[in-house]
């Protein structure tokens, strides 16, 4: 999936830090072809007990602009989506493969 973003859009999708609610969880930052970080997501895609149903995305935080200080010019806030999905946890031995009818 990330190479697709890669390919279609010259975006590149690399693991990143963050606080996550689960050891499952994933965060990763969003670079534009110069290398200019543009956005950030949180990736959590297996169901758990504590968890609802369904899949959805929304945003953390929305991308804004920053109104400027005497000592600080105006700035463009970065935006932090998640996207939430309920597959079945992966097995540790089982191939890493989503099929077309998932």
């Amino acid at each position: 999936m990330f190479n697709v973003v890669q390919k279609i859009y010259g975006l590149t999708l690399r693991a990143s830090s963050a606080p996550l609610w689960h050891e499952a969880v994933r965060f990763f930052d969003v670079r534009d072809a110069a290398g200019k970080l543009i956005g950030q997501f949180y990736m959590d895609l297996y169901a758990r007990n504590s968890k609802r149903g369904g899949a959805w995305m929304d945003d953390a935080i929305t991308r804004r602009r920053i109104a400027p200080s005497m000592h600080v010019p105006l700035e463009i806030q970065t935006p932090v989506a998640y996207l939430n999905c309920n597959f079945a946890p992966r097995r540790r031995q089982a191939r890493r493969c989503l099929r077309t009818t998932k």
